[in-house]
C-alpha cells in the first residue's frame, strides 16, 4: 500500500508496516501530510490485529499448561489407583464391597439432591 502511496521500495513498505503496527515506530520513515488519515487508520488496524494475536497466542499457552497439568494429575491420580489395586491381591472382595459403598453413597446423595431441588422422583 505505501509502495504506491509514497513511493518507498517493497522493503521499507514491510518495515513500516511492521513497526508501526508493533508500535516501536522509529520514526525513521514517516508518511506525507496528504496520507495521514490513513495511515493513522492502518496503525489503529494493525495494533489491534498485533494486540489480538499475542491475546490468541497467549490464551494457546495457557490452555496447554493447565491441560498438562491436569495430564500429570490423572496419571498420577492413576498410578496411585493401580498401587492400591495391586496391593489388593487377589482377593478383589473388599474391592467390590468397597465400590459398591461407594456408588450407593453417589446415588442416594444424588437422589437427595434431586428431592432437594423438587425434580427426584419416587423411591
Amino acid at each position: 500500500m505505501f509502495c504506491h502511496l509514497e513511493g518507498w521500495s517493497v522493503f521499507d513498505s514491510f518495515y513500516y508496516s511492521f513497526t508501526t503496527s508493533t508500535s516501536a515506530g522509529f520514526g525513521d520513515l514517516v508518511v506525507s501530510r496528504e496520507n495521514r488519515v490513513l495511515a493513522a487508520v492502518f496503525m489503529m488496524v494493525g495494533a489491534t490485529l498485533v494486540l489480538s494475536l499475542a491475546a490468541n497466542v497467549g490464551q494457546w499457552i495457557m490452555d496447554t499448561v493447565t491441560r498438562r497439568r491436569a495430564v500429570r494429575a490423572f496419571r498420577r491420580e492413576l498410578e496411585a489407583t493401580v498401587a492400591n489395586l495391586r496391593a489388593l491381591g487377589p482377593d478383589t472382595s473388599a474391592l467390590e464391597r468397597r465400590l459398591d459403598a461407594i456408588v450407593s453413597e453417589g446415588v442416594e446423595a444424588a437422589e437427595a439432591d434431586d428431592l432437594d431441588l423438587g425434580i427426584g422422583g419416587h423411591r
